[in-house]
């Protein structure tokens, strides 16, 4: 079943998705941020729009519904967690069940045993703000090499580049020399204890200050870190 996909710019830090079935002629946005940039990328493509398909509520995914169900009665499929939150839901769908893809998960694994290797070798940091930038410095000649490999597909705007800049160079920084500033005072295991322990907290203040669902496998997979955590330092003890 041959499928061809069209992105194009939608708002003015956002990209909209096509996804057009050759053999059914039928096609289906992926989340609906612009209703004119959605219309005006049909029309280029001469294509008929029959579905949108919403990951989640957030304005910059669901803004064009009301307009596309009015002017090309669109079925609007999403998450059945979110509905009170996105109007125009005609069909609703769970999260699946099945496991993670395999390259997937094995990058994941990958990226944490490199941050605690950084964490490691941190410890003897003697100069975290030095270390940090050095660090920054090594990996921007792996950062270019990604934009010029990208370079057809990047969209940049002022206000994307301080948000990016401030992201990475101010916040990420910050919080790499606060880290590695913390890290002599800790043991191996408790800097380890307290990484599990992120992403945690990183998704609970998603829910707090971005309005997010709490999901029952949120709940039951925080606490089976933070009952780890609690072991591992009852056991030390």
């Amino acid at each position: 079943m041959p499928l061809l996909i069209d992105i194009f710019l939608c708002r003015t830090d956002n990209y909209g998705y096509l996804v057009h079935d050759v053999e059914s002629g039928k096609t289906a946005a992926i989340d609906a941020p612009d209703a004119k940039a959605i219309k005006a990328a049909l029309g280029k493509r001469g294509w008929r729009l029959s579905d949108v398909f919403i990951t989640h509520h957030h304005t910059d995914h669901v803004e064009g519904i009301p307009v596309l169900k009015r002017d090309l009665g669109v079925t609007v499929t999403g998450p059945e967690g979110e509905q009170s939150k996105i109007l125009g839901l005609d069909v609703l769908v769970k999260p699946g069940d099945t496991a993670p893809p395999v390259v997937g998960s094995a990058l994941m694994a990958l990226a944490g045993a490199a941050w605690g290797v950084y964490s490691l070798r941190g410890r003897g940091a003697k100069d975290p703000i030095a270390a940090t930038a050095g660090n920054f410095l090594y990996a921007s000649p792996l950062a270019v090499l990604a934009a010029l490999a990208l370079w057809n597909e990047l969209h940049i705007t002022p206000r994307g580049l301080v948000l990016a800049v401030a992201s990475g160079a101010i916040t990420s920084g910050l919080g790499y020399v606060i880290w590695y500033r913390a890290l002599p005072g800790l043991t191996a295991t408790r800097a380890a204890l307290v990484q599990l322990a992120v992403p945690i907290l990183t998704a609970f203040a998603a829910i707090v200050l971005l309005n997010e669902e709490l999901p029952p496998r949120l709940v039951l997979s925080a606490g089976l870190v933070l009952g780890g955590i609690a072991l591992a330092v009852w056991a030390k003890k």
